[in-house]
């Protein structure tokens, strides 16, 4: 959902209207699986905590009435409210993936990102924990990539890296990787932007099927 630039009660209002208008237009169609209305508090970050978090409950409980199904996140990435996943977005190196991720207590620790997972009077639920973005490798030549790899053997091993460090025993339940495709602007994708595989296609698969351990 595109966000309004900055917060109003004007702004609040017409992303009600169109949240609502998306959710039951869309909400019969088989692909989707989740619903996020706000992504990395995204024009919403001149707002007071409590203000914040009134506005994405209310989005949260909303969607569930129109939709009680699927899942709903309240805020995707960082300071949630009420969700029914605890998403988090983290472009870190595989070495500091294994370290964060080990435990719950560590990947839960405010003082260890730029922004909390939490907003202030919301705590974790025992909801499960995904890491719906993180990656964002860029081969040499490429544009907006969170990490630079050499070349197409070293873009599978560091991806092999990191799922390998979310997999291990510890509180990820599911990722999402950035991202699937190359895009105008980010060429972060493990397809190019003609959806052809930068490396082989049943190696990358094998590496996104590794098992959970413990």
């Amino acid at each position: 959902m595109p966000n309004f630039h900055k917060h109003s009660p004007e702004a609040e209002a017409r992303l009600e209207a169109e949240w609502r208008e998306r959710v039951v237009r869309d909400r019969d169609h088989p692909s989707v699986i989740a619903w996020v209305p706000i992504n990395e508090s995204m024009g919403l970050k001149n707002m007071e905590p409590g203000a914040m978090a009134r506005l994405i409950t209310h989005l949260y409980q909303l969607t569930h009435r129109l939709d009680g199904e699927r899942l709903v996140m309240s805020n995707d990435g960082w300071q949630h409210a009420i969700s029914d996943l605890c998403t988090l977005h983290d472009y870190a190196e595989a070495s500091t993936l294994r370290n964060r991720y080990a435990s719950l207590e560590s990947a839960l620790d405010p003082g260890a990102r730029e922004q909390p997972p939490y907003l202030p009077g919301f705590e974790y639920r025992g909801e499960p924990v995904v890491l719906s973005e993180f990656g964002g490798l860029s081969m040499s030549g490429g544009e907006m990539g969170y990490q630079r790899v050499a070349g197409a053997g070293e873009l599978l091993k560091t991806y092999r890296e990191m799922v390998e460090a979310l997999m291990q025993p510890g509180p990820v339940e599911g990722f999402c990787y950035t991202q699937l495709t190359d895009i105008e602007q980010e060429q972060n994708g493990l397809l190019t932007f003609e959806r052809q595989p930068k490396v082989d296609a049943e190696r990358l698969r094998e590496a996104t099927l590794t098992p959970k351990r413990g």
